[in-house]
């Protein structure tokens, strides 16, 4: 990212709802990202729940990263104009994870200790990247697992053969709903 002119990252794909609002295939464009289950060292010291980036040769503390608001814009604008609310959308807090979300007591103190609206597994992450080049970042995602699926144990095939038409699903809703917002920009300065 250091050797190129980029104005802005977006990253799209799937994550889990945090939000008892959020249903299967709603979108989530975040206003802001945080990690919720980071280990930073520091020295000798472990920091846990709490980023610290190193930008500048400081370490900075970083308890949640902005999104670029001319992209939350630019999602507002195409999903506003899709007749009668046919792709539903929210704004708000995603955050991230190293973790796979297997309970609602999990998920439902994550969802309270940040007020999120959705889990993912890379958009702080992305997010850290885009600060320390000082490069803009947009988040979407499409609702794959909402609190009505409580995987509650291992990860076996048949979970994921019985998932994959969901996920699916999914990925073809993100694709739908970036190309819409992709349509609609107007990609002059």
């Amino acid at each position: 990212m250091g050797t190129c002119q980029t104005d802005i990252v977006i990253s799209c794909g799937l994550a889990g709802a945090s939000d008892d609002k959020l249903k299967f295939g709603d979108i989530v464009v975040a206003n802001k990202v945080i990690q919720h289950d980071v280990v930073a060292y520091v020295g000798d010291e472990i920091k846990q729940r709490k980023l610290r980036m190193y930008k500048n040769e400081k370490w900075k503390k970083v308890d949640w990263m902005n999104c670029n608001k001319i992209f939350i814009e630019w999602c507002k604008k195409a999903f506003s104009s899709i007749e009668n609310g046919k792709m539903p959308y929210f704004i708000g807090t995603i955050v991230t994870g190293d973790q796979l979300i297997l309970s609602k007591k999990h998920r439902n103190r994550i969802s309270k200790d940040y007020n999120a609206l959705a889990i993912d597994m890379e958009s702080a992450s992305i997010a850290h990247v885009c600060d320390m080049f000082n490069v803009g970042f947009g988040s979407l995602r499409v609702i794959s697992d909402t609190d009505e699926i409580e995987v509650g144990g291992d990860i076996t095939p048949s979970l994921i053969k019985h998932r994959r038409q969901d996920v699916k699903k999914c990925s073809a809703l993100c694709a739908i709903a970036i190309k819409k917002v992709l349509k609609d920009i107007s990609w002059e300065k």
